[in-house]
């Protein structure tokens, strides 16, 4: 099982388009994540995936993003950053 290489590719084409626009922010960039773990999830035989953002969780803090399985168990949380310099 592997990520393909236009799940890989969509999602770098969607952090280039995230940065060229004008005030970009860290929440600007979830979309192209959130949409990249879900399709790495299916390249990967992980079946559908849910991505929940902006939780408070005792146990891990305050996640950007939360990724769950079918299953509704936890399998991996994220964060997300602005790529750009100041």
């Amino acid at each position: 099982m592997w990520i393909q290489r236009g799940t890989v590719r969509a999602y770098l084409d969607g952090l280039r388009d995230t940065a060229a626009m004008p005030g970009a922010t860290e929440h600007t960039y979830r979309e192209p994540l959130v949409r990249f773990l879900r399709t790495a999830a299916e390249d990967l035989g992980l079946g559908q995936v849910q991505v929940h953002g902006e939780l408070r969780l005792a146990d891990v803090g305050q996640p950007d993003l939360q990724v769950v399985n079918a299953d509704g168990s936890a399998i991996g949380y994220g964060e997300t950053k602005n790529g750009r310099r100041t």
